[in-house]
């Protein structure tokens, strides 16, 4: 007998069982071996492998804090909705940095009259809440 028969003597039982998901997986793979995907499973295979066996458990556990940190960081963003206002917000930034405003009058001037615009104090404000909660943040950490 074969290694193949031998195996599938052995696990017969289980093959009887899950005959129909080992059909389709078996299916699978020879698509994937059609196409010449399979290969490329492989060669990713053997790279991930290759990476795992060069790092060292403090590496490893460095990268799993970090992407927990992105997990739990992408998962505030989302709460908040900041996603959504992001895209608005850069688009200002950019704005302003293509096309920045002209300088007329002294500096004291520009700074007067800026303060008369609405838009301009809702702004200063908000950036004067957020300078305070960073700044109350830094001195609890």
């Amino acid at each position: 007998m074969s290694d193949a028969s031998d195996f599938l003597a052995q696990n017969s039982k289980v093959f009887d069982e899950h005959g129909e998901a080992f059909a389709k997986a078996l299916e699978r793979v020879a698509l994937l071996e059609q196409s010449g995907q399979f290969e490329r499973v492989i060669q990713v295979l053997s790279f991930l492998t290759a990476a795992l066996d060069a790092m060292t458990p403090e590496i490893i556990a460095g990268l799993v804090k970090t992407f927990s940190n992105i997990g739990l960081l992408g998962d505030q963003v989302m709460q908040i909705g900041l996603l959504e206002k992001m895209p608005d917000a850069l688009t200002q930034v950019s704005d302003v940095l293509d096309h920045p405003p002209t300088v007329t009058g002294g500096p004291i001037r520009r700074v007067m009259s800026a303060l008369k615009d609405p838009e301009t104090r809702v702004g200063l404000e908000v950036a004067l809440e957020l300078l305070k909660r960073l700044g109350k943040s830094v001195s609890e950490n």
